[in-house]
């Protein structure tokens, strides 16, 4: 038999409602799969509680938040439907208590077990209910008046403190020195960059000039035959070793005048003569020269005498 188009197109609605009834529920936490029961709490707040919010034993996840539902004529508004594993045996005396879920600030619901054998609650049942104190709860009621009684008193001893160094003449004058330094320090940037701009350029050519020098100068050593310089210069200094040995020894004239004492002392002694003649020389020109001016022989004026 061939199927009509009509019951295709039924089926296929029908498919689709039961997949959007399955996402929405499972959204919410709930396996319709898995048998669950319900339990009810009523609370006067819920601090953001939501549908599909975790309810935890211990730590760990047995349910969750099936729905919440309000009525504002009661003095407890707000009812919580929690959807919990239908395995899990809550004890009488039991309390679903609202806590907060990590640091993000969401809120879960955890089950207090209660005690003793009283036996257990039946899907349905209303638990009692609680609010815990959350972290900013803890902070304002316990830390809060620590810091009353031990931070704040320092805290004003500090402002205290703070004032008078702000009033005192010291921190004036440190003010004012600070005001002449930075003026100081203005000017001497203002002297550097004057420099900069004006001698820096100076030195900068300069310096260029005796980096090219040196480059020139290198160029021309290396030009240089230094191994043949060098080797005049051993030349020369053998000569001048030469020179020396002889002028140290006695074989030739000047060895001879430099070191014989006997040929410096004639020398000196012939000096001296020559000396003592041209002074007589000098003294009695007469005696050593004769001259007739017209061709006669001049007389001895010692013998006339």
């Amino acid at each position: 038999m061939k199927i009509k188009r009509e019951v295709k197109i039924g089926l296929m609605i029908i498919i689709g409602i039961a997949l959007l009834i399955f996402g929405a529920n499972y959204l919410k936490g709930v396996n319709l799969f898995t048998p669950t029961s319900h339990f009810y709490a009523k609370y006067d707040r819920i601090d953001g509680l939501m549908t599909s919010a975790p309810v935890k034993i211990n730590g760990h996840k047995i349910g969750s938040v099936y729905e919440i539902t309000y009525d504002f004529s009661q003095e407890t508004p707000f009812t919580v439907v929690v959807s919990l594993d239908d395995d899990i045996q809550i004890p009488k005396g039991s309390v679903l208590e609202l806590v907060d879920d990590g640091m993000l600030g969401g809120k879960c619901i955890q089950i207090i077990l209660g005690k003793g054998n009283q036996g257990t609650l039946a899907p349905g049942d209303t638990l009692c209910s609680r609010i815990a104190g959350g972290m900013f709860d803890d902070i304002q009621n316990g830390l809060m008046p620590q810091l009353s009684d031990t931070i704040l008193p320092h805290v004003d001893s500090l402002l205290v403190a703070c004032r008078i160094l702000i009033e005192s003449q010291a921190l004036e004058n440190s003010l004012k020195s600070l005001e002449v330094i930075t003026k100081n320090l203005e000017a001497s940037s203002e002297k550097l960059n004057a420099m900069m701009s004006n001698d820096l350029p100076g030195i900068v050519a300069n310096v260029d000039t005796i980096t090219s020098n040196f480059v020139v100068t290198s160029q021309n050593l290396s030009s240089v035959d230094l191994a043949a310089t060098i080797g005049q210069i051993d030349s020369t200094i053998n000569n001048l070793q030469l020179i020396t040995e002889k002028l140290n020894s006695t074989d030739g004239n000047l060895g001879k005048l430099l070191n014989d004492e006997a040929l410096y002392n004639n020398i000196n002694s012939t000096i001296s003569s020559a000396e003592q003649l041209l002074t007589d020389i000098k003294a009695h020109p007469s005696r050593y020269i004769n001259v007739s001016v017209f061709g006669g022989k001049s007389k001895d004026k010692s013998k006339n005498k």
